[in-house]
């Protein structure tokens, strides 16, 4: 993330931990927030009082909201959904359906107000607008006035059957071998029933799953918990370069990720997915501006392994946010290959659309854009003011060699850090009625 402006010292000894435990309720809260304090990839978490929050519900409305925002000098967390691709490809939409459960295309919060925690220095910086906040929560911690927010989450449950997620894994793989295409990632929808703070899910969420690009969004009506391993993009605005990061191949984290990245099968995923991204950033990079700078490795994870590759462009003067996300939306890596006609068979096979699942969260600001995939993230939809309806996806990337049985089970794994999170809740609960 490239120096903030306007950023002054905070001399706190404080943890992101500490601060989010002691938020003030009647705040508002907007976050991205890395649990790895992994150098490069997991070092920042941003954590701030949205003074207004800007929705769209259509992609045309979007756009104009994600051009506003990156054009008006202010610093914006925002959350897009997969379906804003259609917008720019609207023959990868054939459906054209709208999220789920009201979800806004885009939701955009405007952070003036923000503190930024550096893991790997332990320091904290404020903008000038947060004087009022830092303020509010150092008193809190002294006199030790904790948000003691609660939540349980019911057991989580597919939306449709074994049978059928092997169903669509196979009718991927044919379509594979016919030569339609060459990998399509299919995902199955498991929902829940919540009720308490999405605050208090969040707690638990960046404790279970430790993620490198966490994030947080909240509304009157909806509340985002991004646990992402994964980075879509990252562009420093002012030296105009732009990283991205795609994952594919996972094993459980009790696994051995040697036999993860000996897999020829997951090499191939990868191998294509990295080709798509290239040709993606090549639309809007200088010519001869784009390499692979890693072409594979192993990254682990709190309950997976990962592969991941690394890309790296020079892009053209001037690149805008919104043809940035024209030329890479959404990411490559939750789509497959080629990326239309994959996305094709995605919106034919999938029975619900995506919403803000495989769509992208992350920070918008004069000088920075850094925004994940949306993998490992819940989405929560209030039906009251205490309770809703808990999504969570997850997925696989199928290539002609997918075994159907062993796609479901990969989903499972992805699971898990939800699973950890309910965990953690209820373990919560435990302690303090204790």
């Amino acid at each position: 993330m490239p120096a903030q402006p306007t950023m002054q010292p905070l001399h706190w000894k404080f943890t992101p931990e500490t601060v989010l435990a002691h938020w003030p309720r009647q705040r508002a809260l907007a976050a991205l927030a890395t649990g790895t304090a992994d150098g490069r990839w997991g070092r920042w978490t941003v954590l701030a009082e949205p003074s207004r929050v800007v929705t769209a519900m259509t992609a045309e409305d979007a756009l104009r909201v994600i051009d506003a925002a990156s054009t008006d000098g202010a610093t914006w967390i925002a959350a897009l959904s997969y379906e804003l691709g259609s917008a720019f490809e609207p023959r990868a939409y054939p459906r054209h359906r709208a999220p789920a459960d009201g979800w806004p295309m885009a939701t955009l919060a405007c952070c003036e107000a923000r503190l930024l925690y550096d893991h790997e220095s332990q320091t904290w910086q404020m903008s000038e607008q947060a004087a009022g906040l830092a303020a509010e929560i150092h008193d809190r911690v002294q006199r030790g006035e904790r948000d003691d927010c609660r939540a349980a989450i019911t057991r989580l449950e597919p939306d449709i059957t074994r049978a059928e997620f092997e169903s669509m894994v196979a009718r991927a793989v044919k379509l594979i071998h016919a030569g339609d295409m060459f990998q399509a990632n299919i995902t199955q929808r498991f929902s829940a029933h919540w009720q308490g703070s999405p605050r208090a899910i969040l707690r638990a969420a960046m404790h279970a799953g430790r993620p490198r690009y966490g994030a947080y969004l909240e509304t009157k009506t909806h509340a985002l918990v991004s646990m992402s391993p994964e980075l879509f993009v990252e562009i420093d605005r002012v030296a105009g370069r732009a990283i991205t990061r795609p994952i594919k191949g996972t094993r459980a984290f009790h696994e051995d990720p040697r036999e993860l990245l000996a897999s020829s099968k997951d090499a191939a995923e990868l191998h294509m997915i990295v080709d798509l991204m290239r040709n993606d950033l090549g639309r809007i990079a200088l010519p001869g501006g784009v390499r692979v700078t890693a072409s594979r490795k192993v990254e682990s994870h709190e309950t997976v392994h990962h592969c991941v590759a690394e890309i790296e462009a020079i892009l053209r003067p001037n690149t805008s946010v919104v043809e940035m996300l024209r030329a890479t939306f959404p990411p490559g890596s939750i789509t497959g290959a080629p990326k239309v006609r994959a996305m094709q068979v995605i919106d034919e096979l999938e029975p619900v659309a995506r919403g803000p699942y495989c769509g992208t969260v992350g920070l918008i600001s004069p000088t920075a854009v850094t925004l994940n995939v949306a993998i490992r993230t819940i989405a929560l939809h209030h039906t009251d003011a205490n309770s809703g309806t808990l999504r969570y996806s997850a997925g696989c990337g199928i290539v002609a060699e997918s075994q159907p049985r062993h796609e479901y089970e990969e989903s499972l794994h992805k699971c898990a850090v939800l699973l950890r999170t309910a965990h953690a809740l209820t373990a919560s609960v435990g302690a303090q009625d204790s």
